[in-house]
């Protein structure tokens, strides 16, 4: 699952840098954004139901804001 998340984690620095120097009305801008969705909520859906098989459930605790790149404690 971690091998999992690093290979789409570098596909996705690859995907973004190539989707910042294309034009948003390029047909391969939008090829490359539907690649990326498609990948992260595949590896969404694994990672969530990784956590459901060990019976983890949503916290309310502050945790990290991935979008920022931040932790949280």
């Amino acid at each position: 699952m971690l091998t999992k998340l690093a290979n789409v984690n570098k596909s996705a620095g690859i995907i973004t840098l190539e989707l910042m120097h294309l034009q948003p009305n390029d047909a391969a801008y939008g090829q490359g954004l539907r690649e990326l969705g498609e990948r992260l909520v595949e590896l969404g859906n694994d990672l969530t139901a990784r956590a459901d098989e060990l019976g983890c459930l949503t916290s309310e605790q502050p945790g990290r804001d991935i979008e920022r790149g931040e932790s949280n404690p």
